[in-house]
């Protein structure tokens, strides 16, 4: 599923995560401005949450990971950012049609319990 990214789906992001084992979101930033926005957003909200194991902040990482094997991730779109899977990918409603269809819409896998 690829969702705008919106503190609803945020939401249902991070519930997703806690409720289904090895569940990934994957969450598409246009410019470091924009992940930085993004990230302090998650921080405050995953903060209070039961279920978080991991917090991961590097220069170009950020990751949450889950007691339960789940993943969030917060990448910058670009075409270098093929490859990664994810169950739910959010992105910011700045980033391009093209990169949306061409990078974005094939990070998606299907759910397996």
């Amino acid at each position: 599923m690829i969702l705008v990214y919106t503190k609803n789906n945020l939401n249902t992001a991070v519930s997703l995560c806690l409720d289904n084992k090895r569940f990934r979101v994957i969450i598409a930033c246009k410019s470091n401005d924009e992940r930085n926005i993004i990230i302090g957003e998650i921080k405050e909200y995953v903060q209070e949450k039961p279920g978080v194991s991991r917090i991961i902040i590097g220069r170009d990482r950020f990751e949450i990971q889950f007691e339960n094997g789940s993943l969030l991730k917060v990448i910058l779109a670009s075409s270098n950012s093929r490859g990664c899977k994810a169950n739910l990918v959010l992105y910011s409603s700045w980033i391009d049609k093209e990169i949306i269809d061409y990078v974005l819409y094939p990070m998606q896998a299907s759910y397996i319990p």
